[in-house]
């Protein structure tokens, strides 16, 4: 996969959630996971693309009914 002109080790990721994405936390994991994942795979973290997904509770099924049915 070319990345940036590249064909050096990247990394493009998607992180979803139901409900549960904030810009606060969005910066908070982008800092976690390109570092873990620049100790664990050694890939440069300008070379990774993190795209987050907040998801509404009546767009995921889970266990057989919606997510937004489900009581927490």
């Amino acid at each position: 996969m070319a990345f940036g002109g590249s064909n050096d080790p990247c990394l493009i990721g998607v992180l979803r959630a139901v409900g549960k994405i904030s810009p606060e936390e969005n910066a908070h994991y982008t800092e976690k996971l390109c570092k873990f994942f620049h100790q664990q795979l050694d890939i440069l973290q300008q070379r990774m693309y993190i795209r987050y997904l907040n998801m509404d509770g009546h767009n995921v099924g889970w266990n057989g009914v919606l997510r937004a049915l489900c009581i927490h």
